[in-house]
């Protein structure tokens, strides 16, 4: 019987039998305590940790994602972010099991191919008993989900291990061209997570299928067509499980490639408490460079080549917008590389990398004693399965969370009562509102006004407010603002729609409600066109009278050198305008959007919506041209 059964085994499964069954036998091979650390280090690096809808900043577009994904939103139309239809998959939340359980099995999922490919890489450069240990301890520490590499950064981080684990012959050659599929298959599934860290990981794995296949022009363009097709292939597929309409899968894709193409300019800030991780950022380079140059027994230009490709992905993910969060999938990264590039015949020279590597990734989290502690991890695993498999424990957290938010944003009885059922949109940024009192909530697609980086999501914002289908009514809290800019200036184009189209009609020292109304705004008039330079100091021109709102447009060139470095990595000086109200960074791509000046009485606004908008004089730090418009406005119906 177990004759047939072997004979009719399809040949394509025949390997993967024997690869398993000689997995088991050196398992089994291997000393308790060698299989003991292993073991653990699986479930230090899938468990997951449960995540209670929270109600900071970054916590409500965290739980706004997460909400768009269980309300059957559809991206691409009525939401556009970085994070797509699958963004579950990083930002887990226990609002439903229909987004919590899939991030846990990604987790598991993940966890344990890190797990196999650290393993492997180790055991390629040292003994057995120091390998367990270093992915125990090391390894799976600095990819849990606790430390904070999401599911996209994880499978980044495994591409990056497999590009080098061939190259230095950790992997086996025989797995080269079902690993390239199986890595296009998690790109692309990465690509619906998050868009830049999913292009990332897809341009890792065909720069294996480039650098890592057969020898040979014809094959090496073979396997790279194909790692295409199949990535592609997956972003379809994933994108249709999701429930996602075909039709928006190109807008969604141009909407992320704009917010990617804007977050340098917009977003890349430093920390300056932070500066001096460009020095271990550098020496981790040097370090990487003379382990591809001493390395024997494989091709120094191709190890030289991903070395080069795992430092400016490095750049770019953790050192554009630089401060101690980001830095942590940096220092990952580069430590896959240094696991893989140890040295056998100085081991020394290679564990003293590693050391350094390892310091400097897990320095960037919390207690590391935290993450290795058996009890806590007992307990952060027992919330997960409870989260999975109990819709109690899972009700408890989310009640628990909305009443901690109603207690927060306390939004008064006769502000919700003139929403009622109305599709509203919630302004600036804290679309956990709609969420606490179960809102029909209708965003505008960037729906966090400061993330429209670029005038095509401002205009995306713009359109979607006067869409036929589009909101009925906006709530609004007190303007925020990020890194030093303007809030009234985050999203020009959609900022004036708001005043033209929509009328408050409840005003609170928390809230104010606008309703939609006719546009009561009249066509724009210049007022004036003046030439500047450097930090010259400009009148803003009256209005003709008092009911006028005045806006002005920036036309800043820029410098070749600029435009360069901000493509690459970020922008090398930014814009700031002084007014006689405050200093604040603009982006340089909105610079042209309709920035809003003076906000008239006629408009309505509360002085902390926005209503005391009243700038007379402006300068900037770079030479250019300002047209200044006024644009008459009625007070309305």
């Amino acid at each position: 019987m177990s004759a047939n059964r072997s004979a009719a085994t399809p040949p394509r499964y025949a390997a993967l039998r024997r690869a398993v069954g000689n997995g088991v036998r050196r398992i089994r091979a291997l000393p308790v305590a060698v299989v003991a650390l292993l073991v653990f280090a699986v479930w230090l690096a899938s468990t997951l940790t449960v995540n209670p809808p929270s109600f900071s900043f970054d916590g409500s577009w965290w739980n706004g994602i997460d909400w768009a994904i269980v309300t059957d939103k559809q991206f691409g139309s009525a939401i556009d972010f970085t994070y797509g239809p699958w963004a579950d998959l990083d930002k887990p939340s226990v609002i439903s099991l229909r987004v919590f359980l899939p991030a846990a099995i990604g987790a598991v999922v993940t966890g344990i191919l890190l797990m196999v490919a650290a393993w492997k890489l180790a055991r390629n450069w040292m003994p057995v008993v120091p390998a367990a240990l270093v992915v125990a301890l090391i390894a799976a520490p600095a990819v849990s989900v606790a430390f904070g590499l999401s599911f996209s950064g994880r499978v980044l981080l495994l591409g990056v291990m497999c590009a080098f684990g061939f190259s230095v012959a950790a992997f086996s050659a025989r797995w080269r061209y079902g690993t390239i599929v199986a890595l296009a298959v998690l790109s692309g599934l990465a690509v619906l997570v998050k868009f830049p860290n999913g292009i990332l990981a897809v341009g890792t794995t065909l720069l294996i299928a480039a650098l890592c296949a057969d020898r040979g022009l014809a094959r090496k363009a073979v396997a790279v067509l194909v790692a295409l097709a199949v990535s592609s292939t997956s972003v379809v597929v994933f994108w249709a499980l999701a429930g996602q309409n075909f039709g928006n899968l190109v807008p969604w894709f141009g909407a992320s490639f704009q917010l990617t193409a804007g977050y340098a300019d917009a977003m890349g800030i430093e920390e300056s408490d932070a500066i001096s991780q460009y020095g271990v950022l550098f020496a981790l380079l040097v370090v990487l460079v003379v382990l591809a140059v001493m390395r024997r027994g494989s091709s120094r230009v191709v190890l030289l080549i991903l070395v080069a490709w795992v430092f400016v992905v490095a750049l770019r993910l953790g050192f554009t917008r630089h401060d101690f969060l980001h830095t942590r999938q940096s220092f990952v990264l580069l430590l896959g590389a240094v696991l893989a590039l140890g040295l056998s015949r100085q081991i020394w020279f290679g564990l003293v990398s590693l050391v350094v590597a390892t310091v400097a990734t897990l320095a960037m989290g919390p207690s590391y004693f935290h993450f290795v502690n058996p009890v806590d991890l007992a307990a952060t695993s027992a919330e997960s399965i409870s989260a999975v498999v109990s819709p109690s424990y899972r009700a408890n957290l989310v009640d628990a969370a909305r009443k901690a938010g109603a207690d927060q944003y306390d939004v008064p009885t006769a502000v919700l009562a003139a929403i009622g059922d109305q599709p509203v949109h919630i302004d600036p940024d804290d679309a956990n509102v709609g969420w606490v009192y179960s809102l029909n909530w209708d965003p505008v697609p960037v729906f966090q006004s400061y993330s429209a980086y670029t005038p095509e999501l401002d205009e995306l914002n713009s359109a979607a407010l006067t869409a036929p289908k589009g909101p009925r009514a906006v709530l609004r809290a007190p303007l925020f603002a990020i890194d030093g800019r303007n809030p009234m200036w985050d999203s020009p184009s959609y900022i004036r729609t708001l005043v033209c189209n929509y009328l408050p009609s409840v005003t609170t020292a928390k809230w104010q409600l606008l309703e939609r109304s006719t546009s009561r705004c009249g066509a724009p008039s210049v007022l004036s066109t003046v030439s500047f330079s450097s930090g010259q100091h400009v009148p803003v021109p009256a209005a003709p009278n008092a009911d006028y709102m005045v806006v002005a447009r920036l036309s800043v060139p820029n410098s070749p050198l600029n435009w360069l470095s901000t493509e690459a990595f970020k922008p090398v000086s930014t814009l700031v305008v002084t007014t006689n109200q405050h200093q604040f960074r603009l982006p340089r791509a909105l610079a042209a959007a309709p920035l809003i000046l003076t906000i008239p009485k006629s408009a309505g606004w509360a002085a902390q919506f926005g209503g005391d908008t009243n700038v007379t004089s402006l300068s900037v730090n770079a030479a250019g041209t300002v047209v200044f418009s006024a644009i008459p406005v009625t007070s309305g119906n």
